[in-house]
Formats: structure tokens, sequence, C-alpha cells
């Protein structure tokens, strides 16, 4: 029997991650986490000599938050396009056969309809700004890492702003090809998110 992918896109800090592990535990389903690999794809990238990754690697991760916004947001696309190529590949590699959610913001629409993907096999999770900030003030590293920069308060605002023009980008590509796109939050509550995207997905059954 031919193995199947679930796809779960969206913008940082909407569930994507804790959606994806609940889900893997109730179907014993395995996982494909490709926020863990930004920077494994950003290095490929500047190694193939992709002018737009070249650049984002020589410009250090203390400095990328006061580069222009659209820019910002510019590169980020450019990065999510380029690791297709990369998630394709490890997925044969290492999940052939094996049921898997890949979960991560590089999945982006175009990832998906470019490989023919069905939209049943993929939904999007996008954030509020306002639940973003209430989830970032709550991880201490977030803290730690911008008291690094030259301006805490500006990096900040600019993290959450660019996040919400990914969030926007998502929406309107999605909106544009057709995806299930669920609204997270702080109303939004988790249980309400995982059932969702369950019966999106077609998964019924399963155990904790």
């Amino acid at each position: 029997m031919k193995n199947i992918v679930y796809y779960i896109g969206g913008s940082p800090c909407s569930y994507k991650t804790t959606v994806a592990n609940k889900l893997a535990e109730q179907y014993n389903i395995k996982i494909y986490n490709a926020d863990n690999h930004i920077e494994r794809y950003l290095d490929i990238g500047a190694r193939k000599r992709n002018k737009v990754l070249k650049k984002m690697r020589r410009v250090s991760v203390f400095e990328q938050w006061f580069l222009d916004l659209e820019l910002q947001l510019k590169n980020e696309i450019e990065l999510y396009n380029f690791s297709g190529k990369i998630i394709k590949a490890d997925l044969k590699r290492f999940y052939k056969g094996k049921d898997v959610i890949v979960e991560g913001s590089p999945i982006i629409p175009k990832f998906i309809y470019k490989r023919g993907i069905d939209t049943d096999k993929y939904v999007i999770l996008v954030s509020s700004k306002s639940f973003q900030r209430a989830i970032f003030e709550q991880r201490d590293y977030i803290d730690r890492y911008l008291n690094l920069t030259k301006d805490k308060s500006l990096a900040f605002e600019n993290w959450l702003t660019r996040d919400e023009m990914i969030s926007n980008y998502y929406r309107e590509e999605g909106e544009k090809h057709g995806h299930k796109c669920i609204e997270i939050n702080k109303d939004t509550k988790l249980e309400d998110v995982c059932n969702e995207v369950k019966e999106h997905f077609g998964l019924k059954g399963g155990s904790l």
C-alpha cells in the first residue's frame, strides 16, 4: 500500500508543530519538521550559489531584523521555494513507504501545487500578530536572543511584523489555490484545531 503524506504549512507560532505531534502520536505517524532544517537549507542554497541565499548567509542573525521588511519577506519566500527540492529528497530517502506528517513554514502553497499534491492532504495554519506576541513573550530564549541585537524593541517589532507578512502571504496564496486555512488567535482552542485538521485529512479513530 502506498504511504500517505500529510502537509501542514503556515506562519510561525500557529500550532503547526503541536498539532503535528498530537496527530503523529494518535495515529502512529512519523513527523518531518521542516523548520528544524532551515539552517541546513540555507547552507545548501548558499553552496549552490543561489544569489539570494548567499546574501542571506552573509547577514548575521542579529542584523537580519533590521533589513527592509519587504526584503525580509522576499528572502524568506525564496528560502522556502528553494527548500522544496531538499524536502522532497529527504522524504524519499528517510520516509519511503512510511506515513508521515510534513510540517513547517517552508510548506507553502507553491510547494503543494508544483508537486500535484491533493488539497485534502494540505492545511494552512496562520496566527494573528497578537497571538504570536503572546507566545513569544512566554519564551525565555526569545528575550535572550533579542538582547544581543542593537535595538531589542525594534528587532522584536520587526520580527512580529515580518511574521505577520508571512501570515498574509499564506492567506492570499491559500485562498488563490483553494486550500484549507485555519486562523489561530487567543480564543482558539488547540483541541478544536486538531479536530479540524483531522477532519480535513480524513483521519478517523486512533488512540492516545
